[in-house]
């Protein structure tokens, strides 16, 4: 969810966001604090949990293996009381080896009941940009929790109505034993929030996310019992879905997974039916105001159907920035890490009286963001939709294929998304661009990271439960901005090649299961044939930093000092007066590298040429002139010319 970087500018700068356009500019001034040097921490190694036994591969992206959990819904949407009447049929196979006294439900919508529930003290009622609105709540109610087969009612007689969590036992004759399933009979009510933190109601708009009751994940022995937090998402194992959404016949509604028909009703309302097979979820949508635009595209060998979802007072002439950037984000990503593996994508546009419940992503279906109107066409130089659509679409491969537990080890998708995102618009834009290009203000999105990177989580541990960070700018820069550049920095240290051809096989272990750090950790390491417990021990399971520079140099000696607790390969380039180029390997051990140039020519000494050391806080002492020229000192006038245009844009100064 990308609109976490611009709560991230709010926050730094204690204002809220004024349009993509300003947050650009603070992210410009930003980019200038880079020079700033971060003092290497003490290394404190977290010990890695044990890796899972690697599963076999899948020869091709299909249907999951086995439908662990399924479900059969029914909504009836009513508009007055903004309230789901639900039902559903749900059916549980247990492929584990362990029998099952017990089920877990996940009732998320009540973290929205009142602002005393956990995630509401957690968050301190906002959400990236917006506020709770206590007179109008969210939540949910059960109203029938049965064993299909025998009618037996296994619904808690006491439940905590602000529970997001739910403990169900069942008869001891029930117990769900190894390969057995159990069906449950479910009917509820959900309250949906004025849109807030992905979900809710604005005016005759709907956003529903996270409404129906969701069985929790059995995963290495233990149910996922932990409630949802603020800083947190969310956990689900892989099923059948079938819904049957009945809302009033104005509404254009949109939904994960494909139409399958619909049935006017004679009370006015109109009954649209989707499936979708292999999805570890279902949201929808509903609106009067929408306008649906469909379009099929080619993508990494196979077709899919793009369905925009977008206010009817959106200019059409933006729709080709949606498609354009979902058939690239696609086409480029299946051809990395797998075809997507599902017939359409909906792509949902909210309109602004609902912002709250844009950049967020479901199987099949993702919420975007609206593009901000600005004289001259100048909105298409900010990249802001771009990234957006980018960034969900990466979720549908993490976590929507290879479902890591997003509360526990965030990184693993988030750092993916951004990752892939900086990784698909490089194939679109120039790198120095990628985010922000407005005449001479141009700003890549892997600046952006760096930013954020190197003044919120240097030193910060990757795996770590989302609630257990300081506060949420910490969370985010950790798991989005660190993450993004642990996946970069890795590549750029094993190579490009061999680190994709490593991530396809991660993915081709792992899709349709539940990978741990420790678990990609393996895969990378089998399909690049590199021991990488230097890199993960310190830089993602501990809090270890990385830091070089150029201490001294002369024409004939040059010396590279190592000050973090790192040791992390790296190159050495040596320029010489004649023009000559030599490259030095150092493995980073012991605290220093000496290179003699006997014949007194050396011109110049970079560590890490090619920016591989992404996690190296300060990088403007890698280089070194040995005969200082003038254009460090025109390099510094750019940089405070760029302050004074970021400064005035923004509303800093003047």
């Amino acid at each position: 969810m990308i609109r976490l970087i611009l709560a991230w500018v709010s926050g730094r700068c204690r204002r809220r966001d004024e349009g993509v356009t300003r947050a650009a500019a603070l992210f410009c001034l930003l980019l200038v604090l880079t020079s700033a040097t971060v003092p290497a921490a003490a290394q404190v190694t977290a010990p890695a949990p044990p890796a899972s036994p690697l599963p076999s591969a899948s020869s091709t992206p299909g249907r999951a293996d086995v439908d662990i959990a399924s479900y059969d819904l029914n909504a009836h949407w009513d508009p007055v009381t903004n309230q789901i009447a639900g039902t559903a049929k749900i059916t549980y196979r247990n492929e584990t080896g362990d029998t099952l006294p017990e089920i877990w439900l996940k009732l998320y919508l009540n973290a929205f009941r009142d602002a005393q529930t956990q995630w509401m003290r957690e968050s301190a009622g906002s959400h990236r940009g917006t506020s709770f609105d206590p007179d109008r709540p969210g939540w949910i109610t059960l109203d029938r929790v049965r064993l299909e087969d025998t009618g037996e009612d296994v619904l808690p007689a006491s439940i905590d109505p602000a529970a997001t969590v739910l403990r169900v036992p069942l008869p001891a004759a029930r117990a769900v034993a190894p390969g057995q399933s159990l069906r449950l009979d479910v009917a509820w009510t959900s309250q949906l929030p004025r849109v807030f933190a992905r979900t809710g109601v604005a005016g005759d708009f709907v956003m529903a996310g996270q409404w129906y009751p969701k069985l929790a994940v059995y995963d290495r022995g233990a149910w996922d019992t932990e409630p949802w937090h603020a800083a947190s998402e969310f956990f689900a194992d892989f099923g059948a879905y079938t819904l049957a959404l009945n809302v009033p016949s104005s509404y254009v509604t949109g939904a994960t997974g494909t139409r399958d028909g619909t049935v006017n009703n004679p009370d006015g309302t109109t009954t649209h039916r989707f499936w979708a097979d292999s999805v570890s979820d279902v949201a929808w949508t509903a609106w009067p105001e929408y306008r649906m635009v469909s379009r099929p595209v080619h993508a990494a060998g196979h077709t899919v159907e793009l369905e925009l979802l977008a206010p009817r007072s959106m200019s059409t002439g933006q729709d080709e920035r949606f498609f354009v950037a979902a058939q690239r984000a696609l086409d480029q990503l299946g051809t990395w890490f797998g075809p997507y593996p599902w017939p359409k994508l909906t792509l949902v546009v909210p309109p602004s009286v609902a912002d709250g419940a844009g950049g967020m992503e479901y199987p099949m279906l993702v919420t975007l963001t609206e593009p901000n109107p600005a004289p001259f066409g100048l909105e298409r130089g900010v990249r802001e939709v771009e990234v957006v659509t980018i960034h969900e679409i990466a979720h549908q491969w993490v976590p929507l294929q290879v479902a890591t537990n997003e509360g526990r080890e965030a990184w693993l998708d988030e750092g993916f998304a951004d990752y892939a995102t900086m990784r698909v618009l490089a194939q679109m834009y120039p790198t120095d661009r990628t985010f922000l290009d407005l005449g001479p203000l141009r700003l890549g999105y892997e600046g952006i990271q760096r930013s954020q990177y190197i003044l919120e989580s240097v030193g910060e541990p990757l795996v770590k439960p989302s609630w257990e960070y300081d506060s949420f700018l910490a969370y985010a820069s950790a798991v989005y901005a660190k993450g993004s550049l642990t996946f970069l920095s890795l590549e750029r240290t094993v190579g490009e090649e061999r680190f994709l051809a490593a991530m396809r096989g991660y993915f081709d272990q792992w899709r349709w299961r539940h990978p741990t750090t420790a678990d990609l950790q393996r895969s990378l390491e089998a399909g690049t044939g590199s021991e990488l417990a230097w890199f993960f021990q310190p830089l993602v399971f501990g809090t270890g930093t990385v830091e070089y520079r150029v201490s001294a140099a002369t024409p004939r000696r040059a010396t590279i000092e190592r000050i973090g607790n790192v040791p992390y390969p790296v190159a050495v380039a040596l320029t010489y007066d004649d023009g000559r180029t030599e490259r030095i390997a150092w493995d980073g051990t012991g605290p220093m590298l000496t290179i003699d140039a006997p014949d007194g020519n050396l011109r110049r000494v970079q560590v890490d040429p090619d920016d591989a050391m992404l996690l190296e806080a300060n990088m403007l002492d890698d280089g070194r002139e040995v005969q200082p020229s003038p254009v460090p000192l025109l390099a510094v006038a750019a940089r405070l010319l760029g302050l004074v245009q970021a400064a005035l844009l923004a509303g800093v100064v003047g």
